[in-house]
Formats: C-alpha cells, structure tokens, sequence
C-alpha cells in the first residue's frame, strides 16, 4: 500500500491516495520592481531578514488549494479594495513562497551558504512575476470551481453552478453553465454552450436542458483544461529510493496534482449518497461566506471563521425554534 506522506509523488500515486509532504521556504518581505516594463517581486534575503525554511508537515496539498483559491476569490473580486500585490505578498509571507521552491531550499540548506555573500542569488532565484503568478492562479481556481460545480450538481444543488460565471476583476467566470440556467430569451449564450458540448442543434428550437443531462460532456470539458503532468527520475529523501516522480517546481505543480487525484478518485456511482459527500478532509465551500476549507469533521459545513460559526449557530436556533413550532 502507497505511503500516507511521501516527499515525492510517485507515478503508481497519481489519481490516488493520500497528500504530498513537501519542501517551504518563506521569505519575510518583498520588494515590487519593474523590469522592462513588467512588475516583478523579488524576496528579500540577507541578514537581518533571513527566510525560514523546513519540511510542512501541516499545510497539505488540499489546504494549499483551498488557500489559493481564497486568494483569488478575493483578488478578483471588483468590490475588493485592498492593493492586489499586497494580498499576494502577504500570501507568500504566511504560506510559502510560490515558485523554485525546491531549488530555494537546496539552496537554502547548503552546508557552505553564506546569507551575507550568497543571499543575492536566493533573491535572484526567487523573483516571479505577478501577472504570471495571477495567471497561474486564475487557471487553477477556474477549473477547481468547475469540478466543484459539477459535484453540486451531483448532489441536486445547482446555487455553487448558477454563481461561476460573473465579471471579476482579473477575469470573468467561465460560463459552461450558463446556457442551462439562462433566461429564455437569451439564446447567444446557449447556442454557445451547445457548440462547446458538440450539439449542432439550435437551441432556439429546442427546451433547456438538464445539465446532467450532458454530465460526460461537462466532464470532458473539465479533464481539457488540465495541463500536461511532468514526471521525471527522483531520489526519494526519505527512503533514498530512485522514483519516477511528479516534478514539482511551484504551488501550482502541487494544486494541480492534487486536484487531479481529487479529480480521478470521485467518479460518481449510479446511485449517489447524498451522505458520502461530508467525509472527513474534503474540500468544501463555507455556507456562510463562501470559502473553501478543508473539513475537520464529517459533520462541519462551515468554515472556522468565528462569524460564520456564529452564522451557524444562529441558523441552527433558527431551525430548532421552527421545528419545535411545527410539532406545537
């Protein structure tokens, strides 16, 4: 049986169990530059300013999804009013820094690393753009919230559908779904839909359709927009081992092998159980703000923000009062 934590995620381990444990370097500031006209981060590192670094054993592939996704939810969202680079800055300095994070550690951990004489190269390592660190967000969040989606609608709940397409601040929502939830005289939309899903017919002709109806489809639509997987020859640390493995140069590497294993491990049965959804480490979206987290009981719904649990308790009076009225 595969190991629960592994270092490197074996070929064998893709689409299937358990959680990466992997490398984080965090740098305490970063300074916004602008290199030929394109807006760049560069970490600072020297002394006085040491980046700390260690193997996390706590913020798993899943929680790093649930958080980027938050992220963007917030940065894309046109009401936010806070400065974009901070909430990425801040980001990075509470989590990890997102890019060369093996490389950053190697380096980092060298017996002969002088920060006073060599913390320029770590600097010059780490420097990322933030527009490819928005793209690179954007893309992970989109296709994470169109596999969620398509889980809600597997569960007879089609609110999480009906709010993916909308106009962001970065980019808008995919709109894969909005042809079966659009109003009738808005047919551009659907018969765009019905060309994305291979249906030749005009949608002006024909009712609106269930969107399990076309559940393959939709799904094939998902699996497209993945990236191709890298893998090369690693030497586990842990076991010393030469393994066919994930290469792994960012975050998003590790979102996306993460929501791949989510991916092929949820093949929905015939018959659903509305109760299997809740099981315990799923990601889920908070029923008070919206947020995902990682889930610590078969039973939370909510998120550990204390107004949404104070929203829960208020919404669990609410229905016990209206329960207690009935049987009056």
């Amino acid at each position: 049986m595969p190991e629960l934590h592994a270092d490197v995620l074996g070929f064998g381990e893709i689409g299937g169990v358990g959680e990466m444990i992997y490398h984080t370097v965090r740098f305490p500031e970063y300074v916004l530059e602008t290199e030929d006209g394109v807006q760049i981060l560069r970490p600072r590192c020297s002394l006085g300013c040491e980046p700390t670094k260690n193997t996390d054993y706590s913020l798993t592939g899943q929680k790093l999804l649930a958080n980027l996704c938050n992220l963007f939810k917030k940065m894309n969202d046109p009401s936010c009013e806070e400065s974009y680079i901070n909430l990425i800055i801040n980001w990075c300095r509470e989590n990890t820094h997102p890019y060369s994070i093996d490389a950053l550690y190697d380096m980092l951990s060298a017996d002969d690393f002088d920060i006073s004489q060599l913390g320029f190269l770590a600097e010059k390592d780490g420097i990322f753009e933030i527009n490819e660190f928005i793209r690179d967000l954007s893309y992970v969040y989109h296709t994470f919230t169109f596999k969620y989606a398509l889980d809600e609608l597997r569960r007879g709940n089609d609110q999480f559908v009906r709010r993916l397409y909308y106009e962001g601040r970065f980019h808008d929502g995919y709109s894969f779904f909005e042809a079966y939830f659009a109003e009738p005289q808005d047919k551009s939309q659907a018969n765009k839909m019905s060309k994305l899903l291979g249906d030749n017919d005009d949608l002006d002709a024909v009712p609106a359709r269930n969107p399990m109806d076309d559940y393959e489809a939709l799904q094939n639509t998902l699996l497209s927009l993945f990236p191709e997987f890298h893998m090369k020859l690693k030497v586990n640390p842990r076991t010393k081992r030469i393994v066919y493995a994930a290469d792994v140069q960012s975050v998003f590497d590790i979102c996306w092998y993460t929501l791949s294993r989510m991916v092929a491990d949820d093949a929905p049965p015939l018959d659903y159980d509305s109760d299997s959804i809740f099981s315990e480490g799923s990601i889920l979206s908070c029923l008070s703000c919206g947020d995902f987290f990682v889930r610590k009981s078969s039973t939370q719904k909510y998120c550990d923000n204390p107004d949404c649990k104070a929203e829960r308790n208020r919404r669990k009076s609410k229905a016990h009062y209206q329960k207690r009225k009935q049987v009056e």
